[in-house]
């Protein structure tokens, strides 16, 4: 976005430089709407990539949120896991022992 800015500088000093020259008629030619173009194309081009920018900040913001969430929903399931071993483990001791009996 940053990278347009000198050329929309240059279009619109142009403009202004055409606006305002001494001794000569303000006319609209050929150059005057050629720089006008430029400038609106420039400006039509930084606002494109201002929405895209803004999209994309709020994609990235979407994804860090389902990161978080899949991480939580991770360490859930870990626990979860780690609780049926253990639990596992026990019964089988317990089937050993009534087994024995």
């Amino acid at each position: 976005i940053s990278d347009k800015d000198k050329p929309l500088e240059v279009a619109e000093t142009r403009s202004e430089n055409r606006t305002y020259r001494p001794r000569v008629e303000l006319c609209r030619d050929a150059p005057h709407d050629g720089i006008i173009n430029e400038r609106n194309e420039l400006l039509n081009t930084v606002s494109t990539l201002i929405d895209q920018h803004n999209i994309a900040e709020d994609a990235h913001t979407q994804l860090k949120q389902t990161l978080e969430r899949l991480n939580e929903d991770w360490s859930i399931k870990s626990n979860s896991l780690e609780l049926e071993e253990r639990c596992m483990t026990k019964r089988q001791k317990l089937l050993l022992v009534a087994h024995n009996v």
